[in-house]
């Protein structure tokens, strides 16, 4: 469920900067990025949406259990198969759990519209925020639409610390609908600890 990293190394950028700029050598994935398959507002299946999120935690899982928190789970980077299965893709801002940080104290990595409270804050990423952002993704397959949108990115990390998680539609099998309120809790001690625990859920 990961795509494969064949190589890696810095190359000059082609902006006559001068400046070296790190490259990915990845697995080319016949797919979408599963952003394409939310575009126009249409919510998913509620079962189509279990076992694409179900597969793409079983895949972060594999990451946590080696000690790697993903930090930027979003839409575009699932990518979905003609056969409907998840490959998992920029682990670029990825760090290990217990290893030092690459960004300093109160700075923001991730995407702000998936980010975790904890993250938005500028604490540490623990598997507990990839199990967050895996959330927001849930939440906007059912939905049609991410829990939480604002004017600018620092209004929505602030939404995402401060506002109340919406309902889903009623529609929402009321089993699938607690497991995505309980991977959006505020607080991380209170959502599965990891992303094993969130695939078994779903």
């Amino acid at each position: 469920g990961v795509a494969g990293v064949y190589d890696f190394g810095q190359a000059v950028a082609a902006d006559g900067s001068g400046h070296p700029r790190p490259f990915l050598v990845m697995e080319l994935v016949d797919g979408k990025p599963l952003s394409d398959l939310l575009r126009g507002g249409r919510p998913l299946d509620p079962e189509v949406t279990r076992d694409l999120l179900a597969q793409a935690a079983d895949a972060v899982a594999v990451a946590h259990r080696a000690g790697i928190v993903h930090r930027d789970i979003k839409p575009a980077n699932l990518l979905v198969t003609p056969d409907r299965r998840i490959k998992i893709t920029d682990f670029g801002i990825a760090r290990a759990a217990e290893g030092a940080g690459i960004t300093q104290t109160g700075q923001v990595m991730g995407t702000p519209q998936y980010l975790s409270p904890e993250q938005a804050r500028g604490n540490p990423a623990t598997p507990a925020s990839d199990v967050y952002s895996l959330g927001v993704v849930a939440f906007e397959c059912l939905a049609g639409h991410r829990p939480f949108e604002a004017e600018s990115p620092i209004a929505t990390a602030l939404a995402h610390l401060q506002q109340p998680v919406p309902d889903l539609p009623g529609d929402v099998p009321a089993d699938l609908a607690a497991v995505v309120r309980r991977a959006l809790a505020k607080d991380p001690a209170e959502r599965f600890p990891d992303a094993a625990a969130f695939a078994a859920a779903m």
